[in-house]
């Protein structure tokens, strides 16, 4: 989305991907072992709603992608959302990005109960890894787990400061009561452990 969100190739505003609905440039993608809300009044971090997720079995995952097949991400730095551990909490998530050759971790990360915490996760920096083809919260102890809520989830862009003339502005960032920071850094290897394949040649198809 460069004509609205970027001012040139690796100049690019905050891409938001869902606050109180998914953006039209994304979709839910064959989320699996899941149930999903995309609608929740209570809790919300931004907006009115939020984005619930329930784990139903082990390695669940839920999944949203670009409508249009992939996003070319040079432009963005950081894969940024904000999560609350409902009631219970303790969901531990692998999130991860796929591309067209390959999945990323970024990080693991454990929800909190009762508060909401916004996770900042650096995207891979490799000129080869062009496109997202989408992004994954993936259950990470091979069992169902709780609900748990997603919002205000973006791809934060490197883009100048100065408004862009089309296209919505740039919004500020809420003040997070808590702050999630990844642990190591992303790395390319695939998780050996989850019996998931994100190749899409093995994906169903409708």
């Amino acid at each position: 989305p460069y004509n609205v969100y970027c001012a040139t190739e690796h100049e690019c505003w905050d891409y938001p991907i869902y606050d109180d609905a998914l953006s039209a440039d994304w979709e839910e993608f064959w989320s699996w072992d899941t149930v999903l809300d995309d609608a929740v009044a209570s809790p919300h971090y931004s907006g009115s709603v939020s984005y619930g997720v329930e784990y139903i079995g082990g390695w669940a995952g839920f999944r949203l992608a670009p409508v249009a097949d992939s996003v070319d991400w040079r432009g963005y730095q950081t894969l940024r959302f904000a999560i609350h551990g409902g009631t219970t909490g303790g969901q531990q998530v692998r999130v991860a990005v796929d591309t067209n050759t390959d999945y990323f971790t970024l990080d693991v990360i454990t929800a909190e109960a009762g508060q909401w915490a916004v996770v900042e996760l650096p995207l891979p920096n490799d000129a080869a890894l062009e496109e997202v083809v989408s992004l994954v919260w993936i259950e990470h102890t091979n069992q169902a787990q709780p609900v748990f809520y997603l919002d205000q989830i973006e791809l934060v862009g490197s883009g100048p400061t100065t408004t862009p003339t089309t296209g919505p502005s740039p919004t500020a960032a809420t003040t997070p009561t808590v702050i999630a920071t990844p642990t190591a850094t992303p790395t390319s290897t695939a998780d050996t452990t989850a019996p998931v394949s994100y190749t899409h040649l093995t994906l169903p198809t409708n």
